[in-house]
């Protein structure tokens, strides 16, 4: 019983930090990156690249998520030291 809480308080935890990742990705930088453009047209030619390069930053981020996901299922069923958990 106390596993599925942990499991449950963890997904709730993951799944608040994937909504503040997207927040960041998809709203935050995009609009300063918007904003940059703005102020310097010099480097519109950069702006694609360099968007494109930052956003794929968040692929290790999505990676690590469905991991600690997977994880927090093995707690939930009681394998949390499990050989497939390592």
């Amino acid at each position: 019983m106390v596993c599925k809480q942990l499991a449950r308080c963890c997904k709730i935890s993951l799944t608040g930090g994937c909504l503040c990742l997207a927040a960041v990705y998809l709203v935050a930088v995009p609009g300063v990156t918007a904003g940059l453009l703005r102020q310097a047209p010099e480097l519109a030619d950069r702006f694609w690249p360099w968007l494109l390069l930052v956003e794929a930053t968040a692929l290790p981020c999505i990676l690590v998520a469905l991991w600690g996901w997977k994880l927090t299922g093995e707690i939930g069923r009681g394998n949390a030291f499990s050989g497939e958990s390592a």
